[in-house]
């Protein structure tokens, strides 16, 4: 719960398309679209997920910090 009392949970579901964005400048790391597997509890400041990248099917643990809706993002990429 927040300090108002509401419960507080995951921003994303499972299945849900996200993009991740790691947040560094390694070549490794770079933008990438997947779709939530796994919803993590919380650790650290934030919620954690499974997501899965690929054809090849790899899952990453990320933090909820480095996600967006990939609606969101095609949102944002589309001329006004």
């Amino acid at each position: 719960m927040n300090p108002t009392g509401a419960l507080v949970s995951h921003k994303f579901a499972l299945g849900q398309t996200v993009v991740y964005s790691p947040g560094s400048a390694s070549a490794s790391d770079v933008a990438a679209s997947g779709k939530v597997t796994r919803l993590l509890p919380k650790e650290g400041g934030g919620y954690q997920y499974h997501v899965q990248f690929g054809p090849n099917g790899q899952q990453r643990r990320v933090e909820e910090a480095q996600l967006r809706s990939a609606n969101e993002q095609a949102a944002r990429w589309m001329p006004s």
